[in-house]
């Protein structure tokens, strides 16, 4: 038996994280997506869309202006995500992460008693897995 994951888009500046809870999570500039990047003026207002289809992740760019790319290579209609992957939007960076839940809660216990991010906790145990 797996152990149960949590899927999160991390922004790797701010070091906000967007919980992925749902099967479909649009992500774009206009307050009706569950991310909204409202401050990156080159992320259209409906840029793209996460999905999460048999358990595998998925990014699919909904003919934004300025494409969304993936580890560098613009995404042509879906592509297919894995931990650690970097997800760019107009000048904005997600980090997709798919991280144990035992493993997430860890985290949270740290960062409510220091003032590291979430990112600088996170990534370097999510790669000893």
């Amino acid at each position: 038996m797996t152990t149960p994951e949590i899927a999160i888009l991390v922004n790797a500046k701010t070091g906000q994280e967007f919980n992925l809870q749902r099967y479909s999570v649009s992500v774009g500039r206009e307050i009706g997506n569950d991310v909204v990047l409202a401050t990156d003026k080159a992320i259209s207002r409906q840029h793209a869309v996460v999905l999460c289809i048999d358990e595998h992740f998925f990014v699919e760019d909904m003919a934004s202006k300025n494409g969304t790319w993936l580890n560098g290579a613009l995404v042509g209609h879906r592509a297919k995500l894995q931990s650690g992957d970097e997800i760019r939007m107009g000048m904005t960076r997600l980090l997709f992460l798919l991280i144990p839940s035992k493993l997430y809660q860890q985290v949270e216990t740290v960062k409510s008693s220091r003032t590291q991010t979430f990112v600088d906790s996170v990534i370097p145990m999510a790669r000893m897995i």
